[in-house]
């Protein structure tokens, strides 16, 4: 959701935003650019650093746990997009002023619950809020550290990312609850009323 630089970006220089995503593995890749509908297939090779050495099978699986990493933030990334929207349309219709008593009740519920889906932290230390948009800059800040070195995971990142997997899993949870439950609900006010419909883009 959010990039930086890290620690080691100096003014005045080139600096990549981070995170940047998962590794490759050393190999024969084809890259492919599709431009107007044609694509340009080219063949690259990409090669170990000499200086490094390390097992193959541990690359492999600093590789494999990167992309359970991005699969994660990337499911959590398209929640909160799904969420924002939601609570945009919930934002106009509370803001139109004439939604009825049971509507309103009904918005502002589901906007409450949606909400904490999307807290972050504002203070410092931190208060440990988990939500799936503190949950994606977790995750985010372990694909770093496990990408800070060729070498296998150690056994702490692949338990933190278990944790948060797990963590990640419990917030879909309640988003699917919200879109079950809460959203049609509201959805059965507004028609009774001849309300727009809200709707979340999949």
């Amino acid at each position: 959701m959010r990039y930086g630089y890290t620690i080691g970006a100096a003014y005045g220089e080139d600096a990549i935003l981070v995170p940047e995503g998962p590794l490759v593995s050393p190999g024969l890749y084809q890259v492919k650019l599709t431009v107007a509908g044609r694509s340009y297939t080219a063949p690259i090779e990409v090669k170990m650093d000499p200086r490094v050495k390390i097992a193959p099978l541990a690359l492999n699986q600093q590789v494999a746990l990167e992309k359970q990493i991005v699969a994660g933030m990337n499911q959590s990334f398209a929640t909160v997009q799904q969420l924002s929207e939601l609570r945009a349309q919930l934002k106009a219709l509370l803001n139109a002023g004439t939604a009825d008593a049971a509507i309103t009740e009904a918005a502002n519920v589901l906007d409450n619950r949606a909400g904490e889906l999307l807290a972050v932290e504002t203070q410092y230390p931190p208060v440990g809020i988990v939500s799936v948009a503190a949950l994606n800059g977790s995750l985010g800040s372990l694909l770093l550290l496990v990408e800070a070195a060729d070498a296998a995971p150690t056994a702490q990142a692949n338990e933190t990312f278990a944790t948060y997997k797990r963590l990640l899993d419990q917030q879909l949870l309640k988003w699917e609850g919200l879109k079950t439950k809460d959203l049609p609900a509201l959805k059965y006010l507004l028609r009774q009323k001849q309300f727009p419909a809200v709707k979340i883009s999949e």
